[in-house]
């Protein structure tokens, strides 16, 4: 019981670790001197960097590229979805159990309809 409730306390402890490094994986550092300039300015504003327009735009094979990569990064989890939602409605047709089984008698041989038919009577037991 004690080791049960340790492994989940560490579990507790890595979640929060996780948590917490991917809220800070993307924030940039923030300047010494800001805080004393004694200037009030927005969170945005101090980890954005410089704030300034440094004058680059990339030029449009880059755009393009980054533009590819966005779509196949985006497509993947659509199809996975979009996959499992048509295989609900359209589940493969060929082959596997469930299916009808061929009627025989006990040395496999077929059994005619007609036959059958004048052997099992309504509400009639057989002997």
């Amino acid at each position: 019981m004690v080791r049960d409730s340790r492994a989940a306390a560490f579990a507790a402890l890595a979640l929060l670790a996780g948590v917490w490094a991917a809220s800070q994986a993307f924030v940039a550092p923030a300047r010494a001197g800001s805080a004393a300039a004694g200037r009030a300015q927005s969170a945005v504003a101090l980890n954005s960097g410089s704030g300034e327009y440094t004058g680059f735009v990339p030029d449009m094979q880059r755009r393009v590229l980054m533009n590819l990569i966005v779509v196949a990064v985006c497509a993947v989890p659509a199809l996975v979805v979009l996959g499992g939602y048509a295989f609900y409605f359209f589940p493969k047709l060929g082959g596997g159990g469930g299916g009808a089984s061929p009627v025989g008698d006990i040395n496999g041989a077929a059994v005619p309809l007609k036959k059958w038919v004048a052997g099992h009577k309504d509400h009639r037991q057989r002997p």
